[in-house]
């Protein structure tokens, strides 16, 4: 196996039908996760600022 293909991503297979609910479940997790993410790189940025 060479480099280039160990890097390609595995196809996505997902049901046409699924789309609008795995795209939702996908939006709820990932701004919930960046949220929170966020709120832990602010307390940490104003804690080393002083």
């Amino acid at each position: 196996m060479s480099a280039s293909e160990s890097l390609t991503p595995a196809p996505l297979t997902v049901n046409a039908r699924q789309l609008p609910e795995a795209a939702a479940n996908l939006t709820r997790t990932g701004s919930a996760a960046e949220e929170g993410w966020d709120r832990e790189e602010l307390l940490r940025s104003r804690s080393a600022a002083r």
